[in-house]
């Protein structure tokens, strides 16, 4: 998996592609995270998609919360 770089256009991302970049085992808990509004995520076509940046910054905001 292709991490975005400040030259690459952000992309959408499958939850078992965040999963892997975030070191999960499979996409359970991150469509999980997303369907309780932990996480944002994007409906395109029937699917749950995810912007890393976004999913990052979620992480980020809730553990300085804590």
């Amino acid at each position: 998996m292709t991490v975005p770089t400040p030259q690459q256009p952000k992309r959408f991302y499958s939850a078992d592609e965040v999963a892997q970049h975030l070191g999960l085992t499979n996409g359970h808990a991150v469509r999980r995270y997303a369907r309780l509004g932990a996480i944002p995520g994007h409906r395109l076509g029937g699917r749950v998609l995810f912007k890393l940046d976004e999913v990052e910054a979620a992480i980020s905001a809730e553990t300085n919360a804590r």
